[in-house]
């Protein structure tokens, strides 16, 4: 679960920029919400060792002063939703969200965008898809929603990341 979560940070870095995800302009999820199944995680990915670290109430990660935030909430037995707070490509504050799932020692990262959820999906979570410049949006308004889309397309067939866990400490 842990590997899995620093992978959904280093994607989410790439996410920011992405338009089609699942984003709030602030985080939903609070330290005083949150999880923290980990110190530090260490994964490989990209064929680089990535470290992710607890720093007070946030995950960072290590060596890197301008990455996203991240925090994560256990939703299931392994299984978490991954927030990264960060900027978009216009500096413009912009938070992510993706699913996190540790599988033995692998951690899939799904970083879901509207047209992976059918409208059934999004209307159960009451999540509305928003049409911008020809790409889905589907900006979320609270942890619940996420919490409830997750669940709903967990096992669908939804772009997955999937990263060796090198190390843990708790």
């Amino acid at each position: 679960m842990t590997a899995r979560f620093l992978t959904f940070a280093v994607l989410a870095l790439a996410a920011l920029g992405l338009q089609g995800c699942f984003v709030s302009p602030e985080p939903l999820l609070t330290a005083s919400e949150a999880d923290f199944p980990f110190k530090t995680l260490t994964f490989k990915s990209e064929s680089k060792s990535v470290t992710l670290s607890r720093d007070g109430d946030l995950y960072r990660i290590k060596g890197d002063d301008d990455a996203p935030t991240y925090l994560f909430k256990k939703i299931g037995e392994d299984l978490y939703i991954g927030q990264a707070a960060g900027k978009n490509k216009k500096g413009k504050p912009e938070t992510v969200y993706g699913i996190v799932e540790r599988r033995g020692t692998h951690m899939e990262i799904r970083l879901p965008t509207c047209s992976d959820a059918d409208e059934a999906d999004l209307k159960q979570a009451g999540i509305t898809r928003v049409d911008k410049w020809f790409v889905d949006q589907c900006p979320i308004t609270s942890l619940e929603q996420m919490e409830k889309l997750a669940l709903a397309i967990k096992n669908k067939d939804v772009k997955i990341q999937q990263f060796t866990i090198e190390s843990i400490t708790n």
